[in-house]
């Protein structure tokens, strides 16, 4: 199978570039054939005998490397022919931050998961991202370990980020178990940047909110409806003094005030 992918680093190679996003369509001419990539940047198509080019059909890519622009031939002497595209970004450098977190409940844990992706098919360099969480909160631990723990700042270092590649990091903390919690937003602060330069870098922070909560108890029922109610106390055949027992219910008269 023939591969179309994204050349980062415009050697027309693919040398460990990441691929298109999957479905991405692969155009033959003459005669509007079409195909798409797989996952891997993979494609194949079935044609009829004859002259033709392919090229990746994509407003932000580009082959740059002379095969779609180079004409290949089908025939019964060449049955099978492979025509891989190296494909350049036509936009900039972009990358964006990401931040998410379960429910946060006085005396239990709460992760957070915080990313620095980038979007586009542009080699970004190294760079590094940074958490910095609301000081309610008791930091336990990181996956990764951040690089840097300043204060209630935990800061990671990242080594080059490819075309289409994230770093990523979950964070363990505590809620105190303080009922006085309950209603409070916990603000916290997501950034990142790298070494390349960028063209927009509205989306390298955000500020992630979560208000805690309460946890709920299955084994409490709602409140019973104010009306009088009838209780039925179990007694033991002992009270009239009988050996065995008996269930012997004894009405027990709740007025509406007791509730």
């Amino acid at each position: 199978m023939a591969l179309a992918f994204v050349d980062a680093n415009d050697n027309c190679v693919r040398n460990g570039g990441a691929c298109h996003d999957e479905h991405c369509d692969q155009e033959v001419q003459p005669g509007n054939f079409y195909t798409l990539i797989n996952a891997q940047g993979q494609y194949s198509i079935n044609l009829p005998y004859g002259d033709y080019t392919v090229n990746t059909v994509d407003p932000n890519f580009q082959e740059h490397c002379g095969v779609s622009t180079t004409p290949f031939s089908l025939s019964a002497v060449e049955t099978v022919v492979t025509r891989n595209l190296a494909d350049t970004s036509l936009t900039g450098l972009d990358m964006a931050v990401y931040a998410a977190c379960g429910a946060a409940r006085p005396g239990f844990q709460v992760t957070y998961s915080i990313t620095l992706a980038n979007l586009t098919g542009v080699l970004a360099g190294t760079g590094n991202f940074s958490l910095t969480y609301d000081p309610s909160l008791i930091y336990l631990n990181a996956n990764p370990a951040p690089s840097i723990v300043s204060g209630n700042t935990l800061i990671w270092n990242t080594n080059s980020i490819g075309a289409f590649q994230h770093r990523s990091a979950n964070v363990t903390f505590q809620v105190p178990p303080d009922i006085n919690l309950l209603g409070t937003v916990l603000s916290s602060t997501v950034s990142g940047e790298v070494a390349a330069a960028e063209e927009d870098l509205l989306n390298n922070s955000l500020t992630h909110q979560v208000t805690v909560t309460g946890a709920y108890d299955p084994t409490i029922n709602s409140r019973p409806p104010a009306h009088e109610q009838v209780m039925h106390a179990i007694s033991s055949g002992r009270m009239n003094g009988s050996t065995t027992p008996s269930d012997s219910r004894i009405p027990v008269q709740i007025q509406p005030s007791s509730w």
